[in-house]
């Protein structure tokens, strides 16, 4: 996906930089405007599952490495005797599911087969150092 729209950045770059006109988009602001207000309220009143932590849960690959509770920025993830908890303050990041090296956290069944995804130029390193300053 980034390397798509990578390419695609530099397709506007150069129009831009060489006053070239272009074909537009379409694409329809006041809908896309709405539906963002619409999505960004919901979101932000906890509308979009409010206790969604609930539906955490890791199967037999976890090594309780310990990276889901260190890449959490709400520290909602508690891992003691082989078991790990969620806490009930998830900010919705799922951060947790998509940085674990094993892919053994899962959200409900809906994970189960999925692809884990995190910007390819972002490291591990990267997240706990943002994550330390940042506290």
């Amino acid at each position: 996906m980034f390397r798509k729209r990578r390419k695609k950045v530099e397709k506007i770059v150069t129009y831009i930089s060489s006053f070239k006109r272009g074909k537009i988009e379409n694409f329809n602001p006041i809908g896309t405007f709405l539906f963002s207000k619409y999505i960004e309220r919901e979101f932000n009143t906890g509308q979009f599952l409010p206790d969604i932590d609930r539906n955490f849960w890791i199967d037999s690959k976890c090594t309780f490495c310990g990276i889901c509770s260190k890449i959490c920025p709400v520290n909602n993830i508690l891992i003691e005797n082989k078991s790990i908890t969620w806490k009930g303050n998830c900010e919705k990041c799922l951060a947790c599911i998509q940085w674990c090296p094993v892919e053994a956290i899962q959200f409900s069944d809906k994970t189960l087969k999925r692809k884990r995804y995190h910007h390819p130029d972002v490291t591990i390193k990267e997240m706990m150092n943002k994550l330390i300053i940042n506290t």
